[in-house]
């Protein structure tokens, strides 16, 4: 969820760009179906005002997350995708912007949820 107020590129000049957020937003117009996360942003994540996990060195965070990442690829899917799930349910379409609400992406979502709160 940090993605959505942390910049993806904090070097740049002019207002930060928040590249997930924007993303995101894509996927609530129905512009885009598929979110894919760089290891490189979440390595970067890290060293952007990032708190460090306690008892970690400062920085830390966005490799140790990266490294559980790799390292275990199938459970981070799930937990990313449950963050997104939460954020994209927040959000609202862009102006301008009609969506059907039997639109098969959002009952896609809600089937999914359905099936992942009986596997609990």
């Amino acid at each position: 969820r940090d993605f959505r107020t942390t910049p993806s590129d904090t070097a740049a000049p002019g207002p930060p760009a928040f590249k997930y957020m924007a993303l995101l937003q894509k996927i609530t117009d129905r512009q885009l179906t598929t979110l894919t996360l760089s290891v490189d942003d979440i390595l970067a994540w890290g060293a952007v005002d990032a708190p460090p996990a306690p008892g970690a060195a400062a920085g830390s965070t966005g490799a140790s997350l990266a490294t559980e990442v790799s390292g275990n690829a199938l459970r981070m899917r799930e937990v990313f995708a449950e963050a997104v799930d939460e954020l994209l349910d927040e959000m609202e379409p862009s102006p301008g912007v009609v969506i059907v609400e039997a639109d098969p992406t959002r009952v896609l979502m809600e089937q999914r949820a359905i099936v992942h709160r009986e596997n609990q």
